[in-house]
């Protein structure tokens, strides 16, 4: 009975050191190939990027090309998309004073990449990174809405609905 004893605490104590010996070989300090996870740099050219439509498109003080939309007539807007408080002699007034501007738009939608140039290098990018303004790019796609609702009062349902998927078609290159 002793002997069977002693062999089942050596059979222990050897299993038990294989154990630690396992888990310490697994467990040593090995190299992890993580290049696949590194940003690479993204060249696209001027000629293929959305971006450079709507810079061309922007004057200096940073307002979309003939973009006529003061703050309160912004304010309403969004009154009108969101709640649906319509205003015939508004929309149609600030549809033919942004014409010009909502032409920007469906030059964008041409493009299928769009990237800002200070974004091409992953190097340079940081939580200070300046980013430049895209307040007038909203407003041009609120205006876009509100040219899709405009139709859709007019009746011209499959208008109204080709002027929407463009602004989700511009949120989704954006």
């Amino acid at each position: 009975m002793r002997n069977a004893v002693k062999f089942l605490l050596i059979i222990s104590a050897v299993v038990l050191v294989a154990l630690i010996g396992t888990f310490l070989f697994l467990s040593r300090d090995a190299s992890f190939n993580d290049t696949d996870l590194l940003l690479e740099r993204v060249y696209v050219p001027e000629a293929d990027n959305a971006f450079f439509v709507f810079e061309r498109a922007t004057d200096v003080e940073g307002s979309i090309e003939n973009l006529n939309v003061s703050t309160e007539d912004a304010v309403r807007i969004v009154k009108i998309l969101e709640e649906n408080d319509w205003d015939a002699d508004f929309v149609d007034g600030i549809l033919k004073r942004n014409s010009a501007a909502l032409l920007h738009f469906d030059k964008f939608l041409q493009f299928s990449i769009l990237q800002f140039p200070e974004l091409q290098d992953p190097e340079n990018y940081t939580s200070s990174l300046p980013l430049r303004s895209m307040g007038a790019w909203r407003l041009l796609a609120k205006l876009k809405a509100l040219e899709s609702l405009a139709l859709f009062e007019q009746g011209r349902e499959k208008d109204a609905f080709d002027r929407a998927t463009d602004v989700v078609q511009f949120g989704q290159l954006w």
